[in-house]
């Protein structure tokens, strides 16, 4: 038997993931191993590529990047997985990706290509983005960002 408020956490969690199916255009999520040479991630502008010069970005552990689009919004963002030694990050690189639940501005965001365990990355998602909401009022509530679930991630696994 199911209660209202287990029903409603489900949706909750749902409501952060995208399937895919409804047409809307997803911002990319680039993961960046530190070294990795800019000229080597794929689908970045020569613009881009200068603006995380400009940065000083160069794949260290949990540092992340907006990149803009020709209009100037958002087009993606660019996240640093660091050199895998201890303790940056601990555990599997995949859970870096819960800290953008929370940082990235509003919209649908997709991983730009490959990732190791896109299921593990979907779930740091829906933990990152763990709000607790019972005392405070809703009226503040900026637009969330959600994840568009990579081929072959179960979206009921991941909620559950």
């Amino acid at each position: 038997m199911t209660n209202d408020s287990s029903m409603t956490m489900s949706a909750r969690v749902r409501d952060l993931y995208d399937a895919g199916s409804g047409g809307v255009v997803a911002r990319q999520i680039w993961l960046v191993p530190q070294g990795r040479a800019l000229e080597q991630i794929q689908g970045l502008t020569a613009g881009q590529r200068a603006w995380l010069t400009a940065q000083a970005f160069g794949g260290q552990a949990k540092r992340q990047v907006l990149i803009a689009g020709p209009d100037g919004l958002p087009a993606g963002v660019v996240l640093g997985l660091g050199a895998k030694q201890s303790g940056e990050p601990c555990g599997p690189s995949e859970l870096l990706v819960g800290q953008l639940a929370c940082t990235l501005p509003g919209g649908t965001w997709c991983f730009e290509a490959g990732i190791a365990n896109a299921e593990l990355a979907a779930i740091a998602w829906g933990l990152g983005a763990y709000k607790f909401r019972r005392y405070k009022s809703v009226d503040n509530e900026v637009a969330f960002a959600r994840l568009r679930l990579p081929p072959g991630v179960d979206l009921d696994r991941v909620a559950a």
